[in-house]
């Protein structure tokens, strides 16, 4: 069963509203639960095996977004739990429950 967001829709239908047609994001959802469907969009644009340097993240990010900075998003990832590092922060990758 989908979750409902606060204003009755799921969130996957109010993400809709808020990405353009080739899938980048144009605006920055309030709604915690439409937040987290951008960001398991934005997350699923990258590629689960690789291993990927900050700067690649960061330059992967930036092209899926159109209302956000790159570098926000991918710490908001990272917080979300979508995105690990390691702990010298130079090689991230795709959470595998992401």
């Amino acid at each position: 069963m989908a979750r409902v967001s606060r204003g009755g829709e799921p969130p996957e239908a109010a993400l809709a509203r808020v990405l353009d047609g080739e899938g980048r994001l144009l605006s920055w959802p309030r709604r915690p639960a439409v937040r987290l469907a951008a960001l398991r969009h934005l997350a699923a644009r990258l590629d689960p095996e690789a291993v990927l340097t900050e700067r690649e993240v960061t330059a992967r990010l930036a092209g899926g977004l159109r209302c956000l900075d790159p570098v926000t998003l991918r710490r908001e990832l990272v917080d979300a739990g979508l995105l690990s590092r390691d702990p010298r922060g130079r090689a991230y990758r795709v959470t595998p429950a992401g």
